[in-house]
């Protein structure tokens, strides 16, 4: 934790891969069980690190925006953090994309 509670966030997609027609077949055996998964295997992963204890990361499949993103940290990260402020790479604030 810094000790002036500023932290910097990153946000970042991983990008998916050509599957061979093997891992195809694998994959289209988990589409009922886990839908998300395989959509994350087929259009790649959206991550955002907070660094924090609570909810250090959030992770969703396919491309999202950041305001996706934050959207999803809980009431209980927001409370718990409350004196801290969150940037983006870019100098956004995290807390101007939180919706109440």
């Amino acid at each position: 934790m810094f000790e002036d509670k500023q932290s910097n966030v990153l946000f970042v997609f991983v990008s998916p891969r050509t599957l061979s027609d093997k891992e195809e077949e694998k994959l289209s055996e988990l589409l009922h069980e886990a839908p998300s998964y395989v959509k994350g295997v087929k259009e790649g992963w959206s991550i955002l690190f907070t660094g924090m204890k609570e909810q250090n990361s959030i992770i969703k499949a396919g491309l999202q925006t950041r305001d996706d993103m934050v959207k999803d940290l809980s009431e209980s990260f927001w409370s718990e953090y409350k004196d801290n402020s969150f940037w983006f790479l870019d100098g956004t604030e995290m807390k101007k994309l939180q919706v109440m």
